[in-house]
């Protein structure tokens, strides 16, 4: 995408008729309006393409709304456009610019669309047309291609709310049905970029995408050109990062590439660009030690590169990719990505209360009480309180034992989500060795600062000496009891369990 497109992209969204700009997408009929949050669909790119015009079904049109749309390439903001009046048909459409919304694949695309109240719109004031439940086989460009369940927790209308709210993608379900027209390439496509973290020496094939890194890491980074054969090869590119702590992203100016736009990691000042360059795609891979002892427990870092457009050498195009890793110092970590979504717990730890903890993702089965998504990677464990759970039974989970040789600062450290109107209380324990279960801590009540769609999680740090009262086993098991508050809204959570 050129530099100039990215800040400009709701001023060249501009409403249209209906005539067909490209290829409709088919999606599933409409069969129930959903009002509430703003829905639509995901996909995994097949084929490259560009999405050209899109529009809304006027099946959950309501009198004085007006449209808004949302598009995320692999994270990234690609498409946002708010007040669009309907037109002759009704479907309040928007073109988009040859060259601007470009897919490329293996991308993770999110469309998402509805209609908003003129005035007003806020958390919970989206009017969806819904269709069948995803998955759902369509095609696109002629390519088979599957639609998920994807959407914004928050009604998009409203820019301040949508900025932050959660996302999820690739999740089953009813499809938020959005008019969505494509067209083939009509440029050639950036480099890919690539990424690992690994420790000296460098013995790893680059091909990460992600993950933890621990202080004293390298971070390297290469631009894979093999989506346009290797057409990109001896361009500039530069390589902008932020690093901050965990949360949603929020926009940041590159300072030096005026109106460049990028999301990055929920925290301040803006993103830069890394002072390694001139670099050229094709040469060898550039490399970022992270300093040891600078970064805070998960604070991410995320890159994300632009690539001189050859075209007009004064701009820039993005990639279509970012890459964020997350910083550890854990001796040894948990944040329930590896377990299958279910009561089934991590190799290791067990089960001992009334009612089970859950590994899931994506939001609890109640509005309104525990986390939209995870605080690290994509699952999390949770307390699920409606029926047949009943006020004070209890949710017991006990870790894997952990060699106190993982914890060398005697400490523990997690994510705790505690949204909802009911929370009861959440007490954390250690084992001393012999069975004996001492306290450390205790949690009581829904957390003031956190809301369903907003901050969704607090860091914790518990010290496994109690002040210096209790004495660390050799071999440590915390153990995690949750006691349900009166009704359903008392989902409590946990994740990124870490010993420190």
């Amino acid at each position: 995408m050129n530099v100039r497109l990215t800040t400009a992209c709701a001023a060249l969204l501009v409403t249209a008729t209906a005539v067909a700009q490209g290829n409709l997408i088919n999606i599933p009929p409409h069969n129930s309006v959903y009002n509430g949050f703003s829905r639509g669909f995901s996909f995994v790119a097949q084929t490259g393409c560009e999405i050209v015009q899109m529009g809304l079904p006027i099946d959950a049109f309501q009198a004085g709304d007006l449209g808004a749309y949302l598009v995320e390439i692999n994270g990234n903001q690609v498409v946002y456009q708010t007040g669009v009046a309907p037109g002759a048909n009704g479907e309040a459409t928007i073109t988009i610019p040859a060259g601007t919304v470009i897919i490329a694949p293996g991308d993770e695309v999110l469309v998402v669309g509805n209609w908003s109240p003129a005035t007003g719109a806020a958390q919970f004031s989206a009017h969806n047309s819904y269709g069948s439940s995803a998955p759902y086989a369509t095609t696109i460009e002629g390519v088979a291609h599957t639609l998920d369940r994807a959407g914004v927790q928050w009604d998009i209308g409203d820019p301040a709310g949508s900025a932050t709210a959660s996302r999820f993608t690739g999740v089953a379900g009813s499809i938020g049905r959005v008019l969505v027209e494509t067209g083939p390439l009509t440029v050639t496509l950036p480099p890919s970029l690539v990424a690992t973290a690994e420790a000296v020496p460098l013995s790893n094939t680059l091909d990460g995408a992600g993950g933890q890194f621990r202080g004293g890491d390298v971070i390297r980074w290469n631009y894979d050109d093999s989506l346009s054969q290797g057409a990109n090869n001896g361009i500039l590119a530069l390589t902008a990062f932020n690093i901050g702590s965990g949360g949603a992203p929020v926009a940041a100016s590159t300072p030096f590439l005026p109106g460049f736009v990028q999301q990055w990691a929920g925290s301040t000042p803006a993103g830069f660009v890394l002072p390694v360059g001139p670099y050229f795609v094709g040469s060898p891979d550039e490399l970022l030690i992270v300093p040891p002892g600078v970064l805070n427990q998960f604070d991410g870092l995320r890159l994300q590169s632009l690539i001189e457009d050859p075209t007009a050498p004064a701009y820039f195009r993005t990639m279509y990719n970012v890459i964020n890793f997350s910083y550890t110092n854990c001796g040894f970590g948990e944040s329930f990505d590896t377990t299958a979504q279910g009561t089934a717990l991590p190799t290791g730890w067990s089960q001992a209360g009334i009612q089970n903890w859950t590994v899931d993702a994506n939001g609890t089965t109640s509005g309104g009480t525990g986390p939209t998504s995870a605080f690290d990677g994509s699952n999390y464990l949770y307390c699920e309180t409606s029926s047949p759970s009943a006020a004070g039974d209890t949710y017991i989970a006990d870790t894997v034992a952990v060699p106190s040789s993982s914890a060398p600062n005697n400490q523990l450290g997690f994510a705790l989500s505690r949204i909802g109107a009911t929370i009861g209380t959440l007490n954390v324990y250690m084992d001393d060795g012999a069975g004996t279960m001492n306290l450390l801590a205790t949690y009581t009540g829904p957390d003031a600062n956190q809301s369903q769609g907003g901050t969704e999680w607090s860091t914790e740090t518990i010290d496994l000496t109690n002040g210096g009262t209790l004495t660390v086993p050799a071999n440590i098991v915390v153990r995690f009891e949750y006691i349900r508050g009166s009704s359903f809204t008392g989902d409590l959570a946990i994740d990124a369990v870490c010993f420190q």
